[in-house]
Formats: C-alpha cells, structure tokens, sequence
C-alpha cells in the first residue's frame, strides 16, 4: 500500500477506531467496506485523475453518498447520520471545492465488478455533487484493484 494511501486512508482510521485488537472489530471492518485489513493491503495501487461524469460507483457507495446528503442538508435519519464531525466535513469540503475549483484531498477507491466502492472521500464527493459546477470535473483518485486472477468473491 502506498504512504499516500496509508495516510489518507488508514492512519485518520486508526485515530478514530484505535489501534491493535480493535483490528478485528465491527468498526474496522465496516470502515474497510467489509473487508478485512489484509484484503486492502494486497489491492494493487494506482494513482490517477478521472472526470467526475464518469465515475461509475458501486451502489453501495451511491447510496453512501445519497445519505450524507440527505443526513446533513434535509436532517434525515439514516446511516451516515451520527458520522463523526460528518456535517463539518461536508460543509469543510464544499468551502474548500468553491474556493479551489478541486477536492481538498484524492479519493480512495476499491475497485469491483459493481462499480468503484468508496473507501475514504464520502464527503468530498457528496460536496463535489453539490457543487458539481465550481469543481473542474477532474477527481483525483487512488485506485485499488484486486491483484490479475484473485477472485471478486461474492463482492
């Protein structure tokens, strides 16, 4: 896994969920979207730019990002109500797009057969949404791909 990724991705993890056994635990494993650690660690990497109309998610990600619109624009109640500071971090990102015309920071994919599955950048790309006009339709990405012949599963 590359330092990049590790430090966008892993590392604010660790600070939110803590370290060691909590390995094993439910949050970890639903905040590497259901996979375990060594599942992430062995996707082959890859760093690039896309343009934002052209991303295919996976619906599980779709629906993520629905949420958190949903969750801090209308105040539903939903799975990504109670997300941590995840109003600030919307909030934070749309700020950050007007201002800069880009994302604060590249977005963390997995790829599948369904769809790229986001594992770090929700909130940058539910603001990215909102303000589709003022960003310069470019993403930048890290990409993790399972390595050539590993199986999807039932993913």
């Amino acid at each position: 896994m590359p330092d990049e990724v590790f430090n966008l991705y892993i590392e604010p993890l660790i600070n939110d969920l803590g370290s060691s056994s909590a390995f094993v635990s439910q949050g970890w494993y639903e905040a590497f979207d259901n996979n375990q650690l060594n599942a992430i660690v062995e996707l082959t990497w890859e760093s690039g730019e896309t343009r934002f109309g052209s991303l295919r998610f996976h619906p599980d990600s779709a629906r993520r990002l629905d949420w958190i619109l949903e969750a801090h624009l209308d105040g539903r109640v939903n799975p990504c109500s109670n997300v941590k500071n995840g109003k600030q971090r919307l909030e934070s990102s749309v700020a950050y797009i007007k201002r800069t015309h880009r994302l604060p920071n590249p977005v963390v994919f997995m790829d599948s057969p369904q769809g790229f599955r986001i594992l770090d950048g929700n909130h940058r790309l539910a603001a990215a949404l909102l303000v589709s006009r003022e960003i310069n339709s470019v993403i930048p990405y890290w990409l993790g791909s399972k390595p050539s012949g590993a199986s999807w599963g039932a993913k």
